[in-house]
């Protein structure tokens, strides 16, 4: 019914009810007008920023192949190049490192310094040429980001080893890669040792060089070298010219995904073409923010709280502080309390949190006490949707904030899409739009066909010249997820709506089919969150059925002892989704002894859970 003829019933309803069926009727469209108009305005800030002649975001065309790709057309040429120029931020702080015996500090000009230092040593010790490869095995310590310059600065390929690998695993990375040069700090390189493969290696070659931060002992493996005392000696020196061999296509880093649906991981090769490009992306969004909202007002400074090896912050955090001037801080371990701490002390102005982490800072009574301390202008979220409710309640108690989310993968260096601001709100379980330099399209799951129409789920897949070359001696595997013109098939289910939001629905092998209706896992877990809020995480997956083929599951971890019955959460969910998406069955954990698992990325992994939970329900 149109507004103007509710009128005529006005003698006949109470004015509560009128301003009621009013305010119903009248707000989806008000919604839809402002969204529109913000789309508009975001839309034209980005245009002028894109065809800005010289500028930082100014657009063009790059070949690779036989394939045209858009890009940045103003990009450094290598990442060499663009660690030169941030040495113009001379002793602006870079680093900070909030380490267990105090705070350590290092400026751009020193950074860069001690990075030169170690390509010195790499080349002039241990004989490094232009597209070896060296292992980066640690923690988020300041030698990560020293070491990952210093070896890409010099043509050789950085391969950013899981710092959570055990022994056989780093043995695996060290093999696969074909490293000649390991550079650990002592923690990892015991687990190494563990396995009795540490002297094996170093007589076959591998030259390794420890980082000894705490140490206990003066005591090193026959072999292997002190990552300070090599630093002393080549405290000073200049970087060796190999960089001017460099090309942007060159490759740059490997980085290996989980691993969960094929077994050993999968070495993931990205160019300095893609690191680079992904980081303007990322400088775009930054000025895209300046242009609608206005210079910001406090210096920018973000904390790092993903693992370094992680490819979700390295562009939009670590490569993005020195395309900007950023200080990075780094924290050791996620703790509530100390974080709060680094948030005030460091004046954080911007940080990426998982889920948990931002329940954390919501259940905290320290946050709430505290906030108005807090200079936070930006929070991205990621490592797995984050439910619609911590959304809301965020922007309850910083309503100033932005919030904001994407979506990629390790394969496309976690460039795809974003989403932030008023738009986030309106569409929590949006991943947002894609990013300038990026192709989005969904296809058909069985027939790989492309799908026009909006609206209609298939599988996920990008196009970007951030885009991997390829995966690391696995031309079968490449194949299999990157066809000839650039398109990388995701393995996500989603769909594209008709203002170009896309919305991931689940992964392709996790969908549920029950009874032949398709369910969204993520949509079912954002109704359980919405139960209670000392709900801490949830996973819900299939389970097989004599009858119906599948049955929804929902493994739920709770903080304490929370009074919450199966029955409980499947009356909550019938309040918000149809009965056939209703859990048939609910594990709950505890949420410190019994966490969900997870791989390597963060991810949940389900198929842990599947056969955890599968002869619960015979």
């Amino acid at each position: 019914m149109r507004p103007e003829r509710l009128a005529n019933y006005a003698p006949y309803v109470s004015v509560p009810l009128l301003a009621f069926l009013l305010a119903r009727i009248v707000r989806p469209y008000l919604e839809k007008v402002k969204l529109a108009l913000i789309d508009y305005v975001v839309g034209r800030a980005l245009n002028k920023l894109t065809t800005k002649i010289g500028g930082n975001c100014e657009m063009g065309v790059v070949k690779r192949g036989e394939q045209e790709y858009r890009c940045f057309k103003n990009v450094p040429k290598h990442l060499g190049e663009l660690f030169d120029l941030s040495r113009g931020f001379g002793q602006q702080e870079c680093i900070a490192y909030i380490g267990p015996q105090g705070t350590e500090r290092l400026s751009f000009e020193e950074t860069i310094s001690k990075a030169q230092a170690i390509s010195a040593v790499l080349v002039n010790e241990f004989n490094v040429k232009p597209g070896d490869r060296v292992s980066i095995l640690m923690s988020n310590i300041p030698e990560f980001p020293i070491t990952f310059i210093a070896t890409v600065s010099i043509g050789a390929i950085a391969v950013t080893q899981n710092a959570f690998w055990g022994g056989e695993e780093i043995l695996f990375g060290l093999e696969d890669s074909a490293s000649s040069v390991l550079i650990a700090d002592r923690k990892r390189l015991e687990r190494l040792a563990s396995i009795g493969q540490l002297d094996t290696l170093v007589k076959n070659g591998l030259r390794v060089i420890v980082i000894d931060k705490h140490p206990a002992d003066s005591t090193y493996h026959a072999g292997v070298y002190d990552f300070d005392v090599l630093m002393e000696k080549y405290k000073g020196a200049e970087r060796p010219q190999n960089c001017k061999q460099i090309q942007p296509e060159d490759d740059a880093c490997i980085m290996y995904t989980s691993g969960t649906t094929s077994g050993k991981p999968k070495g993931v090769v990205l160019s300095h073409q893609s690191f680079l490009q992904a980081t303007y992306s990322f400088v775009a969004f930054r000025e895209l923010l300046v242009t609608i909202r206005g210079p910001e007002k406090n210096p920018k400074v973000a904390l790092i709280t993903s693992p370094l090896f992680h490819a979700s912050s390295f562009s939009s955090t670590f490569l993005l502080a020195f395309a900007t001037g950023s200080k990075l801080v780094f924290l050791p371990r996620w703790n509530v309390d100390s974080a709060i701490d680094t948030f005030i002390q460091e004046r954080v102005t911007w940080v990426g949190l998982m889920p948990a982490m931002l329940l954390d800072l919501l259940n905290s009574k320290r946050f709430h006490q505290e906030k108005e301390k807090f200079v936070l202008g930006n929070v991205g979220t990621g490592g797995s949707a984050c439910p619609s409710e911590l959304i809301a309640r965020l922007h309850k108690m910083l309503p100033k904030l932005t919030q904001g989310s994407g979506w990629g993968l390790t394969e496309t260096n976690a460039i795809g899409t974003a989403i932030g601001g008023p738009a986030y709100l309106a569409y929590p379980l949006s991943c947002g739009k894609a990013l300038p330099i990026v192709d989005i399209k969904c296809v058909d799951i069985v027939s790989g066909n492309d799908i026009n129409e909006p609206g209609v789920e298939g599988e996920l897949c990008i196009r970007t010249i951030c885009n991997m070359s390829r995966y690391w001696n696995r031309e079968e595997d490449t194949r299999a997820i990157m066809d000839l013109e650039g398109w990388i098939r995701t393995g996500d289910i989603g769909k594209v709506d008709s203002s170009g939001y896309v919305f991931i629905t689940d992964r392709l092998k996790d969908l549920v089919i029950r009874g032949g209706e398709n369910i969204s896992c993520v949509e079912v877990e954002d109704a359980i969150y919405k139960c209670r809020q000392d709900i801490v995480e949830v996973c819900v997956f299939g389970l097989p059925h004599e009858r119906l083929g599948e049955q929804l599951c929902a493994a739920i971890c709770l903080q304490k002892q929370a009074d919450l019955t199966p029955k409980s959460i499947q009356d909550s969910v019938g309040k918000h989704l149809a009965k056939f998406k209703i859990p048939t069955q609910v594990f709950f954990r505890d949420a410190q002894s019994e966490p969900l698992p997870r791989g390597p990325t963060g991810k949940i992994l389900k198929r842990q859970l599947r056969q955890k939970y599968s002869s619960s329900v015979l």
